[in-house]
């Protein structure tokens, strides 16, 4: 079996007890934040920016702010598997860069970093926001594509940003799928959902 994508959670950790911190934040919500940071204005406005005046994608965040995974303990989710088919083709996880273009806008080395990240972990890059995965898939997706944190990661570091995204990304929903009680996508459906308290 491969290594699971959680371990690399488990490896922040180890090394965060020696006093190692990583280069870029793991809280994938946190990015945007950092992004805003790093980038030119001209940069950032171009990856966070929403068509119109942004209502859709509020709408959303909205829909699946509604949703909580309900975690289920004491079940044996000790070896988990994230594959899955997307139009015939095999794939480590549910998980295909989506296309945003220039990516030079934000990092010199651009396309080329980020396609080189997703390869280098076995993902689809497709040229020109992991809870929320989890969800997506629960409610019918095979799979989905993932753009902005990325891209805020390519930013911020280069291939080595896009990786830690990824891999954290991928981290997150290793361990997810497992808190949630589970092993294999598969298993997913809307069961391992609840309405959020309101």
């Amino acid at each position: 079996m491969a290594t699971p994508f959680g371990d690399f959670q488990s490896e922040i950790y180890l090394r965060g007890t020696t006093g190692e911190r990583p280069p870029f934040t793991t809280d994938l919500a946190g990015l945007e934040d950092a992004a805003r940071e790093a980038l030119p204005p001209e940069a950032f406005g171009y990856v966070a920016g929403s068509a119109g005046s942004g209502a859709t994608a509020r709408a959303n965040r909205r829909a699946f702010d509604r949703w909580r995974i309900v975690p289920r303990m004491l079940r044996d989710v000790a070896e988990r598997d994230l594959t899955t088919v997307v139009l015939g083709t095999p794939l480590p996880a549910p998980v295909l860069l989506a296309p945003v273009g220039v990516q030079t806008i934000v990092h010199p080395d651009g396309e080329l970093a980020s396609a080189r990240a997703a390869g280098g972990l076995g993902l689809t890059f497709v040229h020109s926001t992991a809870a929320d995965v989890i969800k997506a898939l629960a409610l019918g997706a095979a799979a989905v594509l993932y753009g902005r944190p990325y891209i805020y990661g390519l930013g911020l570091g280069g291939q080595a940003g896009v990786e830690h995204v990824l891999r954290c990304l991928l981290g997150e929903l290793d361990v997810t799928l497992a808190l949630s009680g589970h092993r294999r996508l598969a298993e997913l459906g809307p069961h391992v959902l609840a309405p959020a308290p309101e």
